[in-house]
């Protein structure tokens, strides 16, 4: 088989299935189920949880209309999901956990990574629309401030909020 083109993901926020610690309530919030409720259809428990995004693992499923093998690097847990519900431990997640390093030089926390084999797409069939709204993301979305690209070229979208001083709450 020629060697796929890939998609990868990665990002610095909590890592899948981690709890948190120091009396964070992350274990009784189903942190540590994370993996779980992203395979499973329709198992969320964010119904009543406020402040979060997205539900029954359609984000993470969505991956699998473009990859039959999505590789998923978080913290200490390395995975291969095969059929889009059955993860496989990786044999070797250096090159991963290495690629994660090279993306962000310096940083101490550990990152996720998210790859995905292509089937029949290029890369770019599937960023086109996300480049062109991925500035609006950083600024409608609840977390996200800063998004970057690197392909043919390098592109940054980053929005920082700022109060105007000459702004004044409306008052009824």
């Amino acid at each position: 088989r020629q060697q796929a083109q890939t998609l990868t993901f990665a990002h610095w926020g909590r890592r899948v299935n981690e709890t948190g610690g120091g009396g964070f309530p992350g274990q009784d919030k189903g942190f540590h189920r994370d993996l779980e409720k992203m395979l499973i259809l329709s198992s969320s428990d964010k119904s009543t949880e406020e402040g979060v995004t997205g539900k029954f693992g359609l984000g993470f499923k969505s991956v699998l209309l473009v990859s039959d093998r999505p590789i998923l690097v978080s913290g200490r847990l390395a995975t291969e999901i095969l059929a889009g519900l059955c993860p496989l431990p990786l044999q070797d997640a250096t090159p991963f956990r290495q690629k994660l390093s090279d993306l962000a030089p310096g940083e101490r926390r550990q990152g996720t990574l998210i790859e995905l084999p292509l089937m029949d797409q290029q890369p770019g069939e599937i960023t086109a629309k996300f480049i062109q709204l991925a500035g609006v993301l950083t600024i409608f979305s609840k977390w996200i401030r800063r998004i970057d690209i690197d392909g043919e070229r390098h592109r940054t979208f980053e929005w920082q909020p700022e109060t105007l001083p000459f702004a004044q709450p409306a008052t009824l």
